[in-house]
């Protein structure tokens, strides 16, 4: 009778659990709440219920098993709304391909791949707040509207949100990425806007290849090179090139028919001839022969672009740039009147970024107060990226009169939107 009363009891009080769990798996407003205690157990959790689940919030560890739970709940289920800001995956990473499996996804003709099938539903995912990659097509073919980047990022692997057709308005990269790999953003047609920061070096190739409806990119200066077909047939109107940029590589605005003016700040010019073009030889076939060159028909950092748009390149830089690929431009006008980029008091900065202690930045009686502890650097910009002050504060309080306005500063490792 004991061991009878027992297993009533275990029973019940395991009916109990699983009662408990189906009133608290969801949210007030339906969101399936999932809290796996140990990674590779969502599949557990979500268990019968997994295909029929539109809407889940996971706060705990997540593995590569476990996004290949996400996976299948989008592909297979209705999974629409995924957030993930509580979630702990491993590496403080999303997997490559974590919502795109080219074998299972792909759609096959008699004789030939045809294409991709997207996950059908999922349109909406909030990314870990703590996340520092996002791997290879990690979200590659989705139907994914919008996506915010935590400031913790540090990495985006190639191809992470390739061909997202519903990926809509401003990508805003975080400061902190130093390189914007391949193929990160391609063939995004409603992409409207991006923001580069000073952090990043280098934008792949193929970045924003075919985002047919981007017409702002805002650079940063410590950009220095932007590679192939970056932003091929976009709809950029107007460029401005940081001082920094050194290489424009083949095709980099490839097709950009929408460009009204260029804005380049480099006095020495961005290298912008194709490699062929510039001489590179083909290799001998017979000692007979002599070297053949790539003709000039090859691809130009430019080609395909307006050749009669003004160009505005510094004072004294006309020789530099008609040497390095901008000949093609007929409209070369130098000029002392260029506009400043963000971070453009970088060189200015070097010799104080090396203390990044905090600051405390705030308004008082219509002045711009600066307090800390150490000597810092400071900048103020306006929002369009306009620098109109700079310098080092010393130890203690520092007070800057400013004309009324919104800015935005920078001092030590502290940054603050301001208003005056």
């Amino acid at each position: 009778m004991e061991m009878k009363s027992y297993n009533r009891l275990r029973t019940t009080l395991a009916v109990m659990a699983a009662a408990f769990l189906c009133l608290t798996a969801y949210a007030d407003d339906g969101i399936f709440l999932a809290k796996p205690e140990k990674a590779g157990s969502l599949a557990e959790i979500v268990g019968e219920k997994a295909n029929e689940i539109d809407s889940l919030a996971v706060e705990g560890p997540l593995n590569e098993a476990d996004f290949n739970t996400l996976w299948e709940m989008g592909y297979k289920g209705w999974l629409e709304y995924l957030d993930l800001s509580k979630a702990k995956p491993e590496g403080d990473r999303i997997p490559d391909n974590a919502f795109f499996h080219e074998e299972e996804q792909a759609e096959y003709g008699s004789y030939f791949k045809r294409g991709m099938m997207p996950l059908p539903y999922l349109n909406t995912v909030i990314l870990p707040e703590n996340l520092k990659e996002i791997g290879e097509h990690a979200f590659a073919y989705t139907r994914i509207k919008s996506i915010i980047l935590p400031e913790s990022l540090q990495r985006i692997g190639i191809g992470s949100f390739y061909r997202c057709p519903a990926l809509e308005g401003k990508i805003t990269v975080p400061d902190g990425l130093k390189e914007l790999h391949g193929h990160s953003f391609a063939e995004c047609p409603r992409i409207t806007e991006v923001e580069i920061p000073h952090s990043v070096k280098s934008i792949g190739a193929y970045c924003f290849d075919k985002c047919h409806n981007l017409r702002t990119v805002s650079f940063s200066e410590g950009l220095e090179g932007i590679l192939f077909c970056a932003f091929r047939e976009t709809s950029l109107e107007t460029l401005v090139l940081p001082k920094s940029l050194s290489s424009i590589t083949d095709g980099a605005f490839c097709d950009v028919t929408t460009l009204k003016s260029i804005y380049s700040l480099n006095p020495k010019a961005p290298y912008a001839l194709s490699i062929y073009v510039n001489g590179v030889p083909a290799k001998k076939t017979k000692t007979s022969e002599k070297p053949k060159r790539f003709g000039q028909d090859h691809i130009y950092s430019f080609s395909g672009t307006p050749t009669d748009i003004p160009v505005y390149i510094p004072v004294g830089s006309f020789s530099n740039y008609f040497a390095l690929g901008w000949a093609r431009f007929t409209n070369l006008t130098e000029c002392e009147d260029l506009p400043e980029l963000p971070h453009s008091g970088i060189e200015e900065m070097s010799a104080y970024e090396e203390n990044t202690a905090d600051a405390s930045i705030s308004v008082r009686n219509g002045r711009l107060i600066i307090e800390s502890g150490a000597d810092l650097g400071f900048t103020v910009h306006t929002p369009d990226g306009t620098r109109i002050a700079s310098g080092k504060t010393k130890a203690g309080t520092a007070s800057i009169v400013l004309p009324e306005g919104v800015y935005l500063v920078r001092a030590g490792k502290t940054a603050s939107k301001v208003l005056i």
